[in-house]
This record gives C-alpha cells, sequence and structure tokens, in this order.
C-alpha cells in the first residue's frame, strides 16, 4: 500500500491556446502525487487520461489470490468483500476466476483479486455489483442501450446514465469486447482503457 498515490497531476498541451497547461486531482489528502506528461486535445480529455492512469495503477497496489470451496457464485468483474483477514480486509474486484475439479470429485474456485479504489465514498475503477453499488440517475434497473454520436467520450456518456463520470469504466468494462473491436476497426492498437471511441457504435448502458 506504500505504492498508493493519493493525486494525478498531468500537463498537457492547449493545440488551440498553444499553452501548455496542468490539470491535478485529488483523491484523498496526501502528498503522494502520481505526475503525467501526456497530449491532451482539451481539459476534459486530460481529465480522463489522468484519472485513468491513476486508478490503472492504484488498482495494482494491493492484490491477493484466494482459493476456496467452489462455487459459481464467484464471477469475474463482481465485488466481494473480505473479513477476517486483518489489514487485507476490504472490498475485492475479482480479475480471473479459476474452477477446478480434482479426481475425487473436490471442487475449488481459485480467486485472482484486486482491492477497490475507493473515491468519497464511492468505488471505482471496476464493475460494481449487488449492493455496492449506489443508485445511477436512472430510476431504471435494467440495461439500455445507446449510440454514439460524434463528440461523445465515455465521461459525458457516464456522467448522463450513472450520475457521475468518474463511473466510466463501468460502461468500459461492459462493452470491453465492442469499444475494442471498434478501435482496431479505425487503426488503433487500442482504445486505451475507452479513450478512442467511434459514432455509431451502440453501448450497453449498466442498470
Amino acid at each position: 500500500m506504500t505504492r498508493l498515490y493519493d493525486g494525478v497531476q498531468i500537463c498537457y498541451t492547449d493545440s488551440k491556446k498553444n499553452k501548455t497547461l496542468k490539470y491535478k486531482f485529488m483523491m484523498r489528502n496526501g502528498s503522494r502525487i502520481l505526475k503525467l506528461n501526456e497530449t491532451a486535445e482539451s481539459l476534459q480529455d486530460a481529465e480522463i487520461k489522468a484519472k485513468a492512469k491513476l486508478l490503472e495503477h492504484n488498482r495494482k497496489c494491493q492484490s491477493i489470490n484466494v482459493k476456496t470451496r467452489g462455487d459459481v457464485k464467484y464471477i469475474a468483474c463482481k465485488n466481494i468483500k473480505m473479513s477476517g483477514f486483518g489489514k487485507l480486509d476490504g472490498k475485492y474486484y475479482i480479475d480471473t476466476v479459476t474452477h477446478t475439479k480434482d479426481a475425487s470429485g473436490g471442487y475449488t474456485v481459485s480467486l485472482d483479486m484486486h482491492l477497490c479504489v475507493i473515491v468519497n465514498g464511492v468505488t471505482v475503477a471496476t464493475v460494481e455489483s449487488g449492493n455496492t453499488t449506489k443508485k445511477a440517475a436512472s430510476s431504471s434497473t435494467k440495461a439500455k442501450t445507446y449510440t454514439i454520436v460524434s463528440g461523445d467520450t465515455l465521461w459525458r456518456i457516464s456522467t448522463k446514465f450513472l450520475g457521475s463520470g468518474a463511473k466510466y469504466m463501468q460502461i468500459y468494462n461492459t462493452n470491453k469486447s465492442t469499444i475494442e473491436s471498434a478501435a482496431k476497426s479505425h487503426g488503433k492498437s487500442s482504445s486505451s482503457n475507452g479513450h478512442w471511441i467511434w459514432p455509431g457504435t451502440v453501448l450497453t448502458i449498466p442498470g
């Protein structure tokens, strides 16, 4: 946890003003700042990149592998609470699940997980599930579809449908294969965690 950053600062060049600008975001009180130098098209673009890098780094700071009795309720991309492990207690995001059945008929699962990042009481950089997810802007619990239009960003779409731009990774994780396929079809090696999206792509908005 000594590698955990308290905030992020990004220096970027505004092509219209031809100036080097700074954007800073603090996740919590502290002095450990992740400093980035990136190209960005706008303040919003810089904000998205900065927060994505911060969360990507911090979610690697505490990971754990647990082997336990087999149960199909353990699914990748869901959150579970760990208790009774002292300093390791907390809410974890399941990265991968390996189901194993041995020769004697025993059934176990191996879970690779990382500790969830909490910002102002909200879990971010993960797909939240169950009663750990705060109520979205829409009262509907059913998933919706949305077609990307020119000028859209996942941050803007997340703000519109989920009530907070910081939840954009929920949309990315739900539509990862679609977003990455669109990025590759437009000549990109990847979408850079949803940074590159294109009009006409149909997204599923998590309920």
